[in-house]
């Protein structure tokens, strides 16, 4: 069985500890050629640890971690853990302004960086404001202009230090690490997580959701493979944290790679994989004999896709879905039923130590079949975050009535699965009827010359509060024409009248955030720029 933790033995330093004494040389983590063990990966993370704290850290500090997938980036991260540093991981496709802002919002005075990002930080090193000391993994000989700046030092510096364990108490409430939010409403928030938050996190990964003690995603002693970013919450706290309390191996990827995806995970032995954002590009492969013929027996998957059924058949795969966010942990998990009514499934409740609510906007409960927003409170210490790093306003803003308020829409089936409904922000309310975006997005996604479209809230010709039209942003696929008028006859056969778009703008691309989220608050803002489609001032071009 799973050990279980609590308390302050259920933050990272002290759960990486514990599985370094018990499973010593057993494999932790493969990274291309090179697999390190629990032993080895712990004497690696102290040595940093102890680096940190020559280079004058104190517990409490704050460092910036830049760094591609490797092992580098997990002695950072567990090195951090044990002197009680709070780490704030950075998004390595990040440059210019928004990295900027990460690295002075922070007011981090240290940072590790991969020296191919190097040129990034010297384009922006003359505005940075507390930033001091920057530990470079790899050559940095070709940006010596940095340190006229910084104290420049190499990481092997960090390693060089002796390993002996430092004598820092962490505790499960105190500040653990920084997640920026990707900020699709706005400059990214820093969301400032305790030491326990990351085994609060993936606990649901773990421990049985029923009667069934195999009913869980991570089984003992599981070869988990993944390819994503260790910049992210799910990566670090379910791929890396999940595989090590699971006793397992974790396999990491230099990145996705569809034709040798499954490939790859047989020959590591992976059981278990994550499939996020790329089940799509799996189901384009063309169709092998051989496709359920690979060692993987549950994929997690977000989001899921229309063919997910034929793609839990074709490569013989349990399929799971889940749903969690950087501010409030992970409430939702679930096996993929056979029938699947809707794939905006994220799971069930099933969790004992969160309560979950769907209300309505005046913060009351909504029966099941209805759209409400998901409000989260925690009945586990330190199963939250913390608030938003010096942004005490947005902290208040998202607790109201001792509930967390997620900004996220949901409704429940009488089965008791939750599914997403949008974000509470962009919701359209229209005519009385509250109308979800991604409602509209699917039907005009059907299109056959539409590549991808974005539906908003624009502002009503009624200057009524609360009151929206609807605007599609739409790109069309490659070598593709459509006229709007054609458009709308098209979603008359879908869509009920109160969801028909009145305005429609064609783009050649969507703004995103670093993390490939659509900025629907750029589109808001501009959306009156170019040219706009009106149905009220085109009505007789559309032809039924």
């Amino acid at each position: 069985m799973i050990k279980k933790y609590y308390g302050n033995d259920s933050v990272v330093k002290a759960i990486l500890q514990d599985k370094a004494e018990t499973l010593g040389d057993k494999p932790f983590m493969k990274f291309r050629d090179m697999t390190v063990s629990y032993r080895f990966v712990n004497d690696t993370a102290t040595r940093v640890a102890n680096g940190l704290l020559n280079l004058g850290m104190k517990q409490g500090d704050h460092i910036l971690i830049m760094l591609p997938n490797g092992f580098e980036i997990l002695y950072s991260w567990f090195g951090s853990a044990k002197i009680g540093v709070v780490e704030v991981p950075v998004n390595f496709n990040l440059k210019g302004n928004p990295l900027l802002h990460i690295i002075n919002d922070s007011r981090a005075k240290v940072m590790i960086i991969d020296h191919q990002y190097l040129d990034r930080l010297e384009s922006i090193k003359d505005n940075t404001t507390e930033l001091q000391t920057v530990v470079v993994l790899g050559e940095d000989s070709e940006h010596a202009a940095l340190s006229k700046k910084f104290n420049v030092l190499n990481f092997d510096a960090l390693l060089e230090s002796d390993n002996q364990i430092p004598d820092v108490l962490v505790k499960a409430g105190d500040p653990a690490t920084i997640m920026y939010t990707s900020g699709t409403t706005g400059a990214p928030k820093g969301v400032v997580q305790p030491q326990a938050f990351a085994y609060n996190y993936v606990k649901l990964s773990l421990y049985p959701v029923s009667d069934n003690p195999e009913d869980i995603f991570l089984m003992e002693n599981t070869i988990h493979y993944s390819y994503l970013p260790l910049y992210h919450t799910a990566a670090k706290y379910v791929d890396v944290l999940g595989t090590m309390l699971a006793n397992g191996t974790f396999v990491l990827a230099d990145g996705f790679h569809p034709s040798t995806f499954w490939e790859e995970c047989t020959k590591n032995g992976a059981t278990t994989a994550y499939v996020l954002f790329t089940a799509a590009f799996l189901m384009m492969m063309p169709p092998q004999s051989t496709d359920a013929d690979n060692s993987v027996k549950r994929v997690m998957c977000l989001p899921l896709i229309p063919e997910i059924g034929e793609f839990s058949k074709r490569f013989g795969v349990d399929v799971w879905t889940c749903y969690g966010l950087s501010e409030g942990s992970a409430p939702f998990i679930g096996r993929v039923p056979e029938k699947l009514k809707d794939t905006a499934l994220m799971g069930k409740a099933v969790r004992d130590d969160i309560d979950i609510r769907l209300a309505d906007q005046e913060g009351y409960e909504v029966p099941s079949g209805q759209i409400g927003e998901v409000l989260q409170r925690p009945k586990t210490p330190y199963s939250c975050m913390l608030g938003y790093f010096n942004q005490p306003d947005k902290t208040v803003e998202i607790w109201q009535d001792l509930w967390m308020h997620t900004g996220d829409l949901a409704y429940r089936d009488n089965d008791g699965f939750y599914y997403f409904a949008g974000r509470a922000k962009e919701r359209i309310r229209r005519r009385g009827e509250n109308i979800s975006p991604e409602s509209i997005e699917k039907e005009v996604n059907t299109h056959a010359a539409i590549a991808e479209s974005a539906v908003i809230p624009v502002p009503s010709d009624f200057g009524m509060a609360g009151e929206n039209e609807i605007m599609a942003v739409v790109v069309l696929a490659q070598g593709e024409k459509l006229e709007p008028a054609d458009l709308i006859v098209y979603l008359e056969s879908r869509l009920p009248r109160f969801m028909i778009p009145r305005y429609i703008k064609f783009v050649t691309d969507l703004p995103r955030t670093a993390t490939a989220k659509v900025k629907r608050v750029l589109l808001q803002e501009n959306w009156s720029e170019g040219e706009v489609w009106d149905l009220n001032l085109n009505k007789a071009d559309v032809k039924k």
